[in-house]
């Protein structure tokens, strides 16, 4: 089975997640306030990631990353840096950003990113490729970090 394209992926995640949020395709349209995000990427061509000095190779595919904006600025703020392109790489997340080929964003102001990273897990349709990405504050959760594995 192919993977869809990321228009059509973005309402698979809405549907397994289950609760309603805004789409976004820049990080411009999110509102100032704190709350957690899916960010949805598609990646062209296989990467190299290095997360703790190991590296990781990340297949072509589709990809999900479950974040939160707590400090200033918010969502606004973590999702407009997120999209830009050229950056000082401060979060794993980054690595892939930067080469992603195409970056679409879900926001939500009542649910923790554990919370959304739980559920897309449980769907059996994502797989954690680095154990640890994105979670290592997180005490519950392997990853914040998922592949989608279609089915």
């Amino acid at each position: 089975m192919t993977n869809p394209a990321l228009g059509e992926f973005a309402p698979i995640v809405h549907d397994l997640v289950g609760i309603p949020a805004p789409e976004l395709l820049s990080g411009d349209a999110a509102q100032p306030v704190p709350g957690s995000y899916l960010l949805l990427l598609e990646i062209a061509e296989p990467q190299t990631i290095t997360i703790r000095k190991r590296d990781w190779r990340l297949p072509a595919g589709l990809f999900v990353y479950a974040g939160s904006a707590h400090g200033a600025g918010g969502l606004k703020a973590r999702l407009t840096r997120h999209f830009r392109k050229e950056k000082k790489q401060h979060w794993h997340i980054d690595q892939v950003t930067m080469a992603a080929r195409a970056m679409r964003a879900l926001c939500f102001q009542e649910n923790t990113e554990c919370e959304l990273s739980e559920r897309l897990l449980a769907s059996g349709r994502f797989s954690a490729p680095v154990p640890g990405f994105g979670s290592s504050d997180c005490k519950s959760c392997p990853t914040h970090f998922l592949e989608f594995s279609g089915g």
